[in-house]
Parts: C-alpha cells; structure tokens; sequence
C-alpha cells in the first residue's frame, strides 16, 4: 500500500511535467525537470544512480538508474513509441536493487505512457489504464441484456420477413407449376393424337373411321361430352408397331384408337371429390382388334366400357376435332365415301385451364359453357395442330 501511494505520487510529478512541456524534448530535459518536480513534492530524487550486480560477492555488472525516487527506479524515455525492451531494462534493475516496483515513464509520445512493472506479479484490484493511470477504466460486459433483447427483436423481424418471402416465392411457383401442368398434359395429348393418326388405316368401309358423328358419340361413354362446337370425337383404325401397344400384340399392327370428351374424375383415386373435363384415349391392340374385324364388319361395342380407356388430359374446356378436305386450294369440311375414307388433314383444338381456376367449376355445363360463372383472363390456352393423313 505505501508502494502504491509513493508510485501514484510519482505519476502525479510524471504527468504534470508533460503537461507543461509536451512531448518535444530531449530525454535529459524530462529528467532535471522531473528532479525539480519530484523534489518539490518532497520526493529523495537521486538521478543518475549506479547500481552493482553481485555474484558470489563479486562484481559482475553495473548499471546506472535514470531516476531514484524514495527508493523506486525510474527508467526514462523521449521516443515516440513505446518498446517492451524498456520494460525489460526497468525489470533487470528490480532484479538488482531487488525493488518490488518500478516505474518507465516515456515523455515522447503525445500522451504520457505509464505503467507499474512489479519484480513480482501483482493483480490489482481496479484495473488502470496503462496510457493514463490516473484514470481507471471501466470493463463492462461485452453485451447488456438490453441490447440482447434488442438483437434478437430484429433477428426475429429478420426471420418472419424470410419465411414471408418463401412463402411468395414458393407461392409464385407452385401457381407457375398448375399453370404449366395443365398446359403440358395439353401439349402431350396432342403429341399423341397426332401420332396416331398420322398412321390411320385407309378402309372402303367408312364404319371404320367415325369422326364427329353420331356413331362416334354413342361409342362414348355415358357423361361425355356431345356438343360439336365444343368437343369431337374420333373412333379409327391406326397402325402401332407391336412396341407401341404394351401387351405384347403380335397378329397385327392394326389398332383401335379412339378419342372423346368426358366429365370425371382428375386422378386414379375413385372417392377424389374433385372432377374435371378430361380428354380421354381409347385403345384395344391388335390382337383384340383382329378379333373383331375377323367376326364383325364395325367396332365391337356401341359404348366402351371398362378399362380401355384412359385419362390422357385434365382440365380441358374445349376439345375439337375437324377433318378437312383439300378442293381447289381450299380447305372443306371432309365426307366419309368408299372412294374417299379418310380426310386430307385433320386439325385438332385443345383448350385447357389452370389448376387453380379448375377448382372453381363445379358442373359439366361450367366446364363447357360459352358464358362461365367467372372471368378465364390469363387462365387458359388454347393449342392447336394440323396432321397430314397418310393417305394411299
């Protein structure tokens, strides 16, 4: 404690001499003014005082203490940095005075750097700043409890403000998705209707290829769709390779393909609630087609029934199938005849809507009205094709 006071007093002499000279001078000029100031504060200032370093009583080394003040050594600098060999050179005197304290005192930089050195470690209960000591420093935590809250208020805004826009984004597409579903199945049925006619039969016996008529209708099972301004339908012979037809067929490659509009269900589940205007694919392969030419001389049943047919495309508003003949560089309606049995070309429609606005009919008649109970404004696309037949 006494050590303490001498050495805060020392500081106190230190700091007032920088004040009045600043940090400009020769080292020498610092210490005859600190003699003067320590002196004046009743300080026993010796400067200049030379110190021996014995070892088995011998003289092995001498040194000289800028300042000796009441019995601590003051190591003086005038640089405008601060160097640890300072400290070093202050704990070597310790060492041979075997002080407990000591204290380095550089006057070259623009603020007065001090700072205690102890031949032995000695915690302090207030820290002080090393740069000015006079002034101690207050460590406070390195967050408050204030400023925690506070974070993680604004990582929580930060948070909900990400989920909102994953939600939109995941919203976007998921509508971008319904939109390019439907449209695809669209695209895709008219992949496959093309192909299969493209390959048609030729055939004297016009029972044989029912377009838009009232045998091809009544072929179609109970439910679907009948008007001609909306919806076609087409029952013919097409030629598939046996890799086309998926049961192994191999009498022929003569198949019965047809097409038609129907209300139901949107998925292989039966007890789905939701059903919508599909295109469906009717097919029998060769081998069962073979059959029954072999045994009649039209289709085999009035009404197909049964698991022949299958969904091709959802969501559909319009299906139209318009066979066309090629007179005098103009398209007409084409005629079924024995010397004509197939049309010149044949052009199909597609018309289909989004999931999102499906789920809003909720009858046939909204599927294929004129007039539906609610605007279709960028919810709906059309695709339509031209197939060149194939004809002998």
């Amino acid at each position: 404690m006494v050590e303490d006071r001498i050495t805060e007093g020392i500081i106190g002499a230190a700091i007032a001499v920088h004040s009045a000279l600043g940090p400009e001078f020769l080292e020498s000029v610092y210490q005859k003014a600190l003699l003067v100031e320590l002196s004046e504060r009743g300080f026993r200032a010796e400067e200049q005082k030379a110190i021996r370093v014995f070892y088995n009583g011998n003289i092995v080394g001498d040194f000289v203490v800028d300042i000796d003040a009441n019995g601590i050594p003051l190591e003086l600098k005038a640089t405008k940095e601060h160097h640890e060999m300072h400290e070093v050179q202050l704990v070597s005197y310790l060492k041979a005075t075997n002080s407990e304290v000591g204290l380095p005192l550089n006057f070259g930089m623009p603020s007065h750097l001090v700072k205690r050195k102890y031949l032995k470690f000695k915690p302090s209960k207030n820290p002080v700043n090393p740069v000015n000591p006079v002034n101690p420093v207050k460590i406070s935590p390195a967050f408050s409890l204030l400023e925690l809250l506070v974070a993680m208020a604004v990582l929580s805004l930060l948070v909900v403000m990400m989920m909102g826009l994953v939600d939109s984004a995941a919203k976007l597409w998921r509508d971008s998705e319904n939109r390019v579903d439907a449209y695809r199945e669209a695209r895709a049925a008219l992949g496959i209707i093309a192909r299969d006619l493209q390959n048609a039969v030729s055939t004297t016996n016009t029972n044989y290829f029912l377009m838009n008529s009232q045998g091809a209708f009544s072929k179609a099972p109970l439910g679907s769709e009948a008007d001609t301004t909306r919806a076609g339908a087409a029952f013919f012979l097409s030629a598939l390779p046996a890799n086309a037809q998926e049961d192994g067929a191999n009498k022929s490659d003569v198949c019965e393909v047809g097409y038609f509009m129907a209300y139901g269900k949107s998925a292989a589940v039966t007890n789905t609630p939701l059903n919508t205007m599909n295109i469906y694919r009717h097919f029998r392969s060769s081998d069962q087609t073979f059959t029954n030419l072999t045994n009649a001389t039209t289709f085999s049943s009035s009404t197909i029934t049964g698991p022949s047919s299958e969904l091709l495309a959802r969501n559909i508003r319009q299906f139209r199938i318009t066979p066309l003949t090629i007179t005098n560089n103009s398209f007409v309606p084409f005629v079924a005849s024995t010397n004509s049995p197939l049309p010149d070309l044949i052009e199909v429609s597609i018309t289909a809507v989004n999931q999102e606005a499906s789920k809003r009919f909720t009858s046939s008649s909204d599927w294929t009205s004129s007039t539906p109970p609610f605007a279709l404004t960028n919810t709906q696309q059309t695709f339509t094709t031209r197939i060149r037949i194939n004809r002998p």
